[in-house]
């Protein structure tokens, strides 16, 4: 759990209200994981593989996938990209403040898992050789596009109701990982169904 999310937290309220020099290590401190730094930044990033794919790396039974909507979160929650505040990779967004309400929803792995995310992206249901599956997603790519048939679509839908309001955004970016071609879905319900 990030700093920022506990009770306790004696992390500052107010972005702005710190010093320049602090904020930059604590941001730094964050992003290489150093224990001697107290954070009040949480880490997010924009592609659900990336995620998927950290979270099987951590194998860790209590990880849970998390999508916030920044312009929901209010005042009291920033974001910003990595490279904005330190000189470092891009693939990161670092959240500053307490993240809650219902601009956020996180749903365990597990609970993914049974309701069929490794079932629409076997690729995923791997531990990667690096954290964040950069392998994995380079030969996704390489690969022709896929079509989508009625069963995966329901299965995106059972998956996106379990983010309530943010359903839309994260069915979008999961049904975003693999090359698509957009001009349609291949129909296999059975033929009552199709009525």
């Amino acid at each position: 759990m990030p700093g920022s999310a506990r009770r306790d937290s004696l992390a500052p309220i107010n972005f702005y209200d710190m010093p320049e020099d602090e904020l930059y290590k604590m941001a730094d401190g964050h992003y290489y994981t150093r224990k001697d730094i107290k954070s009040a930044f949480s880490s997010w990033a924009a592609s659900p593989q990336l995620v998927i794919s950290y979270a099987k790396y951590l194998r860790d039974d209590c990880v849970h996938v998390a999508v916030m909507d920044t312009h929901a979160m209010g005042d009291e929650v920033m974001v910003w990209h990595v490279p904005h505040l330190i000189s470092a990779e891009n693939h990161e967004h670092l959240a500053f403040g307490r993240i809650r309400g219902s601009a956020y929803q996180a749903v365990s792995l597990k609970d993914l898992e049974m309701h069929g995310l490794f079932t629409l992206l076997p690729e995923l249901n791997v531990v990667p050789f690096d954290m964040f599956g950069s392998e994995i997603l380079a030969e996704m790519f390489l690969e022709p596009t896929k079509s989508l048939d009625l069963n995966e679509i329901y299965l995106f839908d059972t998956i996106g109701s379990l983010f309530h309001e943010l359903a839309f955004s994260i069915v979008t970016a999961l049904l975003s990982i693999w090359p698509r071609s957009w001009r349609g879905y291949r129909q296999t319900a059975p033929a009552e169904e199709q009525q």
